[in-house]
């Protein structure tokens, strides 16, 4: 899964405690144009698999969600 840190609504925190309500396995990806450490150890800390920040290379986006869905296929 990757979300953006900010949506309408909900924010990435609190989509990634709802999803690993349901699948504490599953692999999740924030991004943010607008980040900072502290925002993205808290991220971290919550079970984010990787947290990217805008702009970034679409081969470090790739690089991220092939390594998330190998770690998913040993799960």
């Amino acid at each position: 899964m990757v979300s953006d840190i900010r949506m309408q609504g909900m924010d990435g925190l609190e989509l990634l405690d709802q999803l690993h309500a349901q699948d504490p396995d599953l692999p999740v990806l924030l991004i943010t144009g607008h980040g900072d450490v502290p925002l993205a150890v808290k991220a971290m800390r919550a079970g984010a698999y990787d947290f990217l920040e805008k702009p970034f290379a679409s081969d470090a986006m790739l690089d991220s969600v092939r390594r998330a869905l190998a770690l998913r296929r040993l799960v």
